[in-house]
């Protein structure tokens, strides 16, 4: 299926390296410093996002001194810009993690303080220890430093497909939701699907079961998905757990038509929706489509947080498409 609409600027395969670093400062925001300059290796290379994240933390630096920190193993860090949420966590810093632990196995990865269960919960699977930082920015004589990626959803395969056989290979838990699985937002903060219990109504028919990440722990997540093998969802982090499902299924990504150039985004310079999801789903082996749909922004507003309104008539005919893509 054509994928003209997506941004696809980023061919290169990010593979993580790890260096030991004398007299750190590393920042709950994920720049590190050395000897008060920044590591060009903790940041994204897009212009905006290196002068964001530099300022910011130099900023926050300021206002909160860092804390002298000493510790008896091996400190670490993996943490991003963007790590905070399950996409970047999961395809940029679990792969991290894992380079880290190969070469530095005793190694405690600091998280920041305000990061949420998922991130020390999949730290655990990989047997890779953790803590939090105690304040918002340290001082350490010495530290493992992993690189971010220069440009976001890039990641090695191999490493990608690491992660989830390791993560898969751990959980414990039965959850079996069968295969076919539609994910709703309606317990996130926004970008939700405004008639979605009509497209409910319509899944259902085709053997889907609706699943709010929000309701299952990491674990289970994981579970869930790692017996699916075809998924739906609008444009958003959940769609991240299709690293879980075992290579060969099929992905339906609902988008909102966009607003021109007032889409326009800040770090790529482009107009066209996010391929992170399009990349990820070629990395893990899953055939995938996309559906345009309305939405609830004005004809002068970006649409990427925007609400969608899902022709449920097309609907159909793309589930059935994604079925035959899965099926083969």
């Amino acid at each position: 299926m054509s994928d003209e609409i997506f941004n696809q600027p980023w061919p290169e395969e990010f593979e993580p390296r790890v260096e030991c670093h004398h007299d750190v400062t590393a920042t709950s925001l994920g720049t590190v410093f050395c000897k008060s300059r920044p590591l060009a290796q903790t940041l994204y290379a897009y212009p905006y996002s290196m002068f964001k994240g530099v300022a910011l933390s130099y900023a926050s630096c300021m206002k909160r001194w860092p804390e002298q920190l000493d510790m008896d193993c091996m400190p670490a860090f993996i943490h991003s810009q963007w790590s905070k949420g399950y996409f970047h966590w999961v395809t940029e810093s679990l792969p991290r993690a894992i380079i880290l632990r190969d070469k530095f196995p005793d190694a405690c990865v600091l998280l920041p303080k305000y990061y949420n269960t998922f991130h020390s919960d999949s730290l655990s699977l990989l047997d890779v220890n953790c803590d939090y930082f105690p304040s918002h920015n340290l001082k350490l004589s010495y530290a493992a430093i992993t690189s971010c990626p220069r440009h976001y959803g890039t990641t090695d395969q191999s490493l990608l497909l690491r992660v989830s056989e390791e993560v898969r290979g751990r959980v414990s838990s039965k959850l079996n939701y069968g295969d076919k699985v539609y994910i709703s937002r309606r317990k996130s903060r926004g970008r939700f699907v405004i008639n979605e219990s009509q497209v409910v109504q319509l899944l259902e028919k085709y053997g889907f079961v609706e699943l709010v990440p929000e309701d299952y722990s990491f674990a289970e997540q994981v579970a869930i998905f790692s017996k699916a093998k075809f998924l739906v969802s609008i444009h958003g982090a959940g769609l991240t757990n299709m690293v879980f499902m075992p290579p060969g299924g099929a992905v339906l990504e609902l988008v909102p038509f966009r607003n021109g150039v007032f889409d326009l985004r800040p770090n790529s310079f482009s107009f066209k929706h996010d391929d992170c999801y399009l990349t990820l789903s070629r990395k893990m082996g899953h055939e995938y489509s996309f559906l345009q749909c309305g939405h609830d922004k004005g004809k002068y507003s970006r649409t990427n947080l925007s609400n969608i309104f899902v022709d449920c008539e097309m609907m159909g005919v793309k589930v059935e498409h994604l079925l035959n893509l899965g099926s083969k």
